[in-house]
C-alpha cells in the first residue's frame, strides 16, 4: 500500500463519509421551491358510503303491510382544496435562500469530513511507519542485550565476571525485551487502526506499506500557507455560512411584522 492507495480505498469504503455523502444529497434534495413554499398546494378528498334498507309499513285506516327490501342508497363526496401563499411578508424568499445556504453547508460539510479524514489516514500511515522503525531498533536493541547477557554468562562461568555483573546482564535484557513487547503492541494498535480507516472486514490483516521514510517538505511559506487558510478552510467557510444563515432566520421573523396574501379555492361534488 502507498498513502495514495490507502486514501483511495479509504474514501471509498469508509462509514463516515458515506453518511456525511448522504446527508449532503439530502440537503440537495431540499433545496426545491415546494420546499420553501413557492409553490400552491392541492388537497384531494373523497368519501362513499352506502346503506341497504328492508322496510315494513303498515297502514293505519286498513291495516295493510307493505314491505320493500333491499333499497340500496349510496353517497358520494368529492372535494378539491387549492392553496396558495402568495406574500407572507417575503419567508418563503428566506426560506428558499436558507434551503440554498444549506445545500452548500452540506457540500462545506462534506469537504471538511474528507478533509479530516485525508489528515487521519495520513497521520497514522506515518504512524505505522514510524511504529515500525521503532519495533526494528527495539528488536536490534534487544539482540545486543541478549548477545551481552550470553558473553557474560560465559565469563561469569569462568570467574571473570561478578553475579552482580550477571545479574545486571539480566536485568538490561529483561528491559530491552519488555521495551520490545510493547513495541509489538503499539504496531498491532497502528495497524488495527489503518484497517479501520479503510473499513477493511479485517481489523488484524496485515498490510505491507510501500513507504519506510517520512518526506518533509521544507520550502512551505507561512505567509502562503495563511492566505490560502483565510481564503480556502472549509471550517471558515463554514463559520460564513452560519452567520448567513443567522441572517436569514432574521429575514424570517421579520416577515411577521407583514400583511399575509392567500389565495385558497376549492369545489366540492
Amino acid at each position: 500500500y502507498t498513502l495514495k492507495s490507502c486514501l483511495e480505498t479509504g474514501l471509498e469504503k469508509n462509514y463516515s463519509i458515506r453518511i456525511v455523502r448522504n446527508e449532503e444529497q439530502v440537503s440537495k434534495n431540499n433545496a426545491t421551491l415546494g420546499n420553501a413554499g413557492y409553490l400552491p398546494t392541492l388537497d384531494l378528498s373523497t368519501s362513499f358510503s352506502g346503506n341497504i334498507n328492508d322496510t315494513e309499513t303498515q297502514a293505519r285506516e286498513t291495516g295493510e303491510k307493505s314491505k320493500t327490501t333491499g333499497v340500496f342508497d349510496k353517497t358520494l363526496n368529492a372535494g378539491l382544496n387549492l392553496n396558495w401563499t402568495i406574500f407572507d411578508g417575503f419567508k418563503i424568499q428566506a426560506n428558499y435562500d436558507r434551503l440554498k445556504e444549506l445545500k452548500k453547508q452540506g457540500e462545506t460539510q462534506t469537504r471538511i469530513a474528507i478533509e479530516d479524514f485525508i489528515a487521519e489516514l495520513a497521520a497514522e500511515y506515518y504512524n505505522y511507519i514510524q511504529q515500525q522503525i521503532r519495533l526494528k531498533n527495539f528488536r536490534y536493541a534487544m539482540s545486543l542485550s541478549k548477545e551481552r547477557l550470553r558473553i557474560v554468562e560465559e565469563r561469569y562461568i569462568v570467574g571473570n565476571f561478578s553475579r552482580l555483573d550477571l545479574q545486571q546482564a539480566r536485568v538490561d535484557y529483561n528491559a530491552d525485551r519488555t521495551q520490545h513487547m510493547k513495541q509489538q503492541e503499539a504496531v498491532q494498535a497502528s495497524l488495527i487502526r489503518l484497517n479501520e480507516l479503510m473499513a477493511n472486514a479485517d481489523m488484524t490483516q496485515p498490510i505491507m506499506l510501500n513507504d519506510s521514510i517520512i518526506d518533509l517538505n521544507a520550502i512551505f511559506s507561512f505567509e502562503e500557507l495563511w492566505q490560502s487558510t483565510l481564503k480556502n478552510n472549509a471550517n471558515l467557510l463554514k463559520s460564513e455560512q452560519n452567520k448567513e444563515l443567522a441572517s436569514l432566520e432574521m429575514k424570517t421573523v421579520k416577515a411577521r411584522n407583514f400583511p399575509y396574501l392567500k389565495v385558497n379555492a376549492g369545489y366540492g361534488y
